[in-house]
């Protein structure tokens, strides 16, 4: 009879498992950097912002499966059974990503906060015009605090093209930084009011 080795058992699970979750954290830019809380029971979550208002949203499931037959599990190298979780890590992150992004999406058209370009390709005004609807934070030096820009893999080029005119374009430079002057003021006014508050 061959040894059960639980502690083994033990040990290989949780360093699976915590391969898959800096995996799936890796493949979804954006929403992988974004604070995450263990859910231990419930149906639904509840966000409640600092204005007082809420938003309830039910979980969505996200699940993927890796089935090793008996036949070939004395057989599979490490590096496909690396493969095999790197396929799990893949899916799971694409499923997150869609139900985070269309929760996000639902929000913003609820609130007003959608910049439609109008089927129009993106360029460096639409970038202005996206970031004028944001809220703002900024670091202790007035720089922009967390500030970043998710798309799609099929414009990521295009992005960075526009967003680099942005920088380096004079007309187009003094509009960014107009921008980011009034979203300044705009988060110093939030902070003094905040702390007079507190």
């Amino acid at each position: 009879m061959l040894p059960d080795l639980p502690e083994f058992k033990r040990d290989l699970d949780s360093l699976v498992s915590d391969y898959l979750r800096a995996e799936v954290r890796r493949r979804m830019p954006g929403i992988g950097e974004a604070p995450q809380h263990v859910i231990h029971e419930g149906e639904r979550t509840r966000i409640i912002r600092s204005d007082g208002s809420t938003e309830d949203s039910e979980l969505k499931e996200a699940s993927a499966e890796f089935v090793v037959r008996f036949d070939e599990a004395a057989e599979m190298s490490p590096q496909a059974r690396a493969a095999k979780l790197d396929e799990i890590a893949e899916s799971m992150a694409r499923q997150i990503s869609q139900h985070a992004f269309a929760s996000i999406n639902a929000t913003l058209e609820a609130k007003g906060q959608v910049f439609d370009n109008a089927g129009r390709p993106l360029d460096a005004e639409a970038i202005l015009a996206t970031l004028e609807k944001l809220q703002m934070d900024f670091d202790q030096r007035g720089k922009p605090n967390g500030l970043s820009i998710v798309v799609g893999p099929e414009i990521a080029e295009r992005t960075r093209r526009e967003y680099q005119r942005l920088m380096t374009e004079p007309a187009l430079r003094r509009k960014f930084e107009a921008l980011i002057q009034r979203k300044r003021m705009d988060w110093r006014d939030r902070e003094a009011a905040r702390k007079l508050v507190g």
